[in-house]
C-alpha cells in the first residue's frame, strides 16, 4: 500500500512528465508554424517589393497596359492563365533581374542551382560537333588539363554570379570569356545559344523537379531577363527563336506542356523574360532532340569528366556507384546520348551508329529508385522542417590581395585552384576527408594549383595567359555602354 509520500512523489513524477512532454509539443508545434512562416518570406517579399515598384513606376497609370488584358486570352479569344498573375513584368531591369538570380542561387535553392549546372556543363558535352572541337582543344579531354578547365570556368561564372552588371568584375568576366571565344573561330551560334540555354533553364527545370517549391513566374522572368541581358553581352545571336514555344511546344520537367508565348506573337523581340524563357527552353528542348548524340569524341569527353570526378573515392565500387547516381539523374535521352544503352539495344543502335557497340549499361533500377527516394526526403525536409538560408557563402574573396592584386578562391571542389595555403584551409575540419582520401589540399605540388590567386584578365586556358587585355578593355567598354541603357534607376528599390 503507497504511503503519502509515495503518492506526493508519484504525483510530482506525473505533473513533470506532462509538463515535459506538454512543452516538447508547444515547442515542436511554434517552431514547425514559425519554420512555414520563413520559409515562404522571401518569396512573398520578392512579389511585394515587385508589385511596389511598377505601381510608382511614372509610365504607369491607372489602367493595366494592353498587353495584361490580352495576355488572358489566347489568340482565337479563349481565356487562359498564362501564369503572369498580373505582373507586368516588361519593366523589370538588368540590376534587378541580377538580384533576383543572385537571391535563387545563394540563398533559395543554392544547391539545386549549382548542381543543376554541373550537370548542364556535362550535357554541353554530349553533342558530337563541339565535342570534336573541344577534343581538338584537348583542354578537357586530357585528365591532367580538365580541372584547371572547370575551376577557370566555375570562377568567371561566379563572378558573373555573384556581383551586379554595374560591377567592373562582372564586365571583366564577361569580356574574359568573349575573348576565349573569339580564339575559337570553329565555334557556331547554335552551340553558343545552346550552352546560354542551358544556363538559364537547368536550374528552372531542377528546382521545379527536386525542390521544395517551384519557381514562380516573376523568378522565372528574372533569370529570362538576366541571360537574355548576359546572351547580348556575348554576342549571341537569340532572333530565331523568336515564338518557338509556340511551333515547338516543350514538355518541362513535370510533364506538362509548357504555356505557349503567345502574348509576344504580335511584336518585334520579347515583351518580357518569361516570354524569352519559355522560348528559349523550347528551342535548348529542340536542340537536344535534334543534335544530341552518341559519338567517340562524346564518350572520350564524359568518360574523362567521370573519372576525374571520381578518381579520389577510394575504391572501384564506390566509384561505380558514384557514375551510376550522376548518370540517374540524366533523362534517358542523356543517356543513351552518352553511351548508357541498354544491352539488347545496343545491336540495334549499332546499325545506324557502329559506337554503340562499346555502350555501357545504364544504371539498375535499384539506383535510380533509391536515388528519387532521397530525393523526395530531401524536398519534404526542407520544406517542413528546415529554416531558409538566412546569409550566403562566397567561394571568392571579395577584395583582392592588397599585395599582389589577385583574387583568391575561399572554397573550391577536389581541386584546390586558386586558394591560399593557411593553416586553416590546410589543416581545418573541413579538409579532414582530403586527408583521409589522398584529395590535394592547398599549397600541394608547389605552384599547379596557383595558391597565389588569379586574375580575371589572365584566367583561361594557359596558351592565352596574359594575352588580350587591351581586346578585353575594348569590349568591356562596349559592354559598359550597352549595358547602361539596361539599368534601371529604380532597381535599388529591389536591394531595400
Amino acid at each position: 500500500m503507497l504511503h503519502v509520500t509515495d503518492w506526493f512523489q508519484l504525483g510530482v513524477a506525473m505533473y513533470l512528465d506532462f509538463a515535459i512532454t506538454r512543452n516538447i509539443l508547444a515547442f515542436g508545434v511554434g517552431y514547425l508554424c514559425l519554420q512555414n512562416v520563413l520559409r515562404f518570406r522571401r518569396e512573398r517579399a520578392l512579389i511585394t517589393r515587385y508589385r511596389k515598384f511598377t505601381a510608382i513606376t511614372p509610365s504607369n497609370d491607372s489602367k493595366a497596359p494592353h498587353y495584361l488584358e490580352q495576355s488572358a486570352r489566347n489568340p482565337n479569344g479563349v481565356k487562359v492563365d498564362d501564369g503572369r498573375k498580373g505582373l507586368d513584368l516588361s519593366k523589370m531591369s538588368f540590376l534587378q533581374a541580377s538580384e533576383i538570380q543572385r537571391d535563387l542561387s545563394h540563398l533559395e535553392f543554392p544547391y539545386t542551382f549549382g548542381h543543376s549546372l554541373e550537370l548542364g556543363f556535362i550535357q554541353t558535352l554530349a553533342f558530337p560537333y563541339p565535342a570534336k572541337i573541344l577534343n581538338d582543344t584537348r583542354q578537357i579531354s586530357r585528365p591532367e588539363a580538365m580541372p584547371k578547365r572547370l575551376a577557370d570556368t566555375s570562377i568567371l561564372m561566379q563572378n558573373i554570379y555573384n556581383f551586379p552588371p554595374d560591377h567592373p568584375r562582372f564586365q571583366l568576366a564577361i569580356s574574359r570569356i568573349n575573348y576565349i571565344h573569339s580564339r575559337y573561330t570553329r565555334i557556331q551560334n547554335p552551340d553558343m545559344l545552346y550552352t546560354l540555354a542551358v544556363f538559364a533553364c537547368n536550374p528552372w527545370d531542377y528546382v521545379d523537379r527536386d525542390e521544395w517549391r517551384q519557381m514562380n513566374v516573376l523568378e522565372v522572368a528574372g533569370l529570362g531577363t538576366f541571360w537574355k541581358n548576359i546572351g547580348e553581352c556575348l554576342k549571341v545571336d537569340m532572333t530565331f527563336i523568336k515564338n518557338m514555344a509556340i511551333t515547338h511546344a516543350s514538355v518541362n520537367e513535370s510533364g506538362r506542356k509548357d504555356v505557349a508565348a503567345y502574348t509576344s506573337s504580335d511584336t518585334e523581340g520579347w515583351r518580357d523574360g518569361y516570354d524569352f524563357m519559355l522560348d528559349l527552353r523550347a528551342y535548348m528542348r529542340w536542340h537536344e532532340t535534334g543534335f544530341a548524340e552518341f559519338s567517340q569524341d562524346v564518350d572520350a569527353l564524359v568518360s574523362t569528366t567521370f573519372d576525374v570526378g571520381t578518381q579520389y573515392i577510394p575504391t572501384a565500387g564506390l566509384q561505380r556507384l558514384v557514375k551510376d547516381i550522376l548518370v540517374t539523374e540524366f533523362q534517358e535521352k542523356w543517356q543513351r546520348a552518352m553511351g548508357y544503352v541498354q544491352r539488347e539495344h545496343a545491336k540495334t543502335d549499332a546499325g545506324t551508329n557502329s559506337h554503340y557497340l562499346d555502350s555501357r549499361p545504364p544504371p539498375n533500377i535499384w539506383t535510380s529508385s533509391i536515388f528519387r527516394y532521397f530525393i523526395s526526403i530531401r524536398r519534404f525536409y526542407l520544406r517542413h522542417l528546415a529554416l531558409p538560408a538566412f546569409w550566403s557563402s562566397e567561394r571568392t574573396s571579395p577584395d583582392p590581395d592588397p599585395k599582389t592584386g589577385l583574387y583568391q578562391q575561399v572554397d573550391y571542389v577536389t581541386f584546390p585552384y586558386y586558394v591560399r595555403p593557411s593553416l586553416w584551409n590546410r589543416y581545418g575540419p573541413a579538409t579532414w576527408p582530403s586527408w583521409l582520401f589522398g584529395v590535394p589540399l592547398p599549397g600541394d605540388e608547389g605552384v599547379k594549383y596557383r595558391p597565389e590567386g588569379y586574375s580575371l584578365e589572365e584566367i583561361g586556358p594557359e596558351r592565352m595567359e596574359g594575352k588580350g587585355k587591351e581586346w578585353m578593355e575594348e569590349d568591356r567598354r562596349w559592354c559598359q555602354e550597352m549595358m547602361g541603357a539596361s539599368i534601371c534607376p529604380f532597381a535599388t528599390m529591389m536591394r531595400q
